[in-house]
C-alpha cells in the first residue's frame, strides 16, 4: 500500500461513504497529532459483498417459497418507489417540453 497515494483513497472513500457503503464510526488521535476517522462498512456494502459472490441462478436455488415472497415483496416496493420517482421527472419534463412549445 506504500504507492497508493493518499488523495485517491480518500476520493474513494469519500464515495463509499456518499454511496451509503461505509459509516463513521469513531475519531481516533494518531502520534503524529491529526484526528483520523474511522468507519465501518453498511447493510448496504454487505448485501453488495453478498450480491458479488451469490449468482442470481444460486439465490433463485436456494430460496424457499417464503424467502421468495419476502423478496417479491421487496423488489415490488422498490419498482414502485422508482415508479413515483421516475413519473415525477417524466411529469416534469412533459410540462416543461409543453411551456417550450407553447412558449
Amino acid at each position: 500500500m506504500k504507492h497508493v497515494h493518499y488523495g485517491n483513497v480518500n476520493k474513494r472513500v469519500r464515495a463509499l461513504r456518499e454511496g451509503g457503503y461505509l459509516e463513521e464510526v469513531d475519531v481516533k488521535s494518531t502520534k503524529a497529532g491529526f484526528e483520523a476517522t474511522l468507519y465501518q462498512l453498511t447493510e448496504k456494502a454487505y448485501l453488495a459483498l453478498a450480491r458479488s459472490s451469490v449468482s442470481i441462478e444460486d439465490l433463485l436455488q436456494r430460496v424457499d417459497k417464503t424467502e421468495a415472497l419476502s423478496i417479491l415483496a421487496i423488489l415490488a416496493q422498490l419498482e414502485s418507489n422508482s415508479g413515483r420517482k421516475d413519473g415525477k421527472k417524466t411529469n416534469e419534463k412533459h410540462a416543461l417540453k409543453s411551456s417550450k412549445l407553447q412558449g
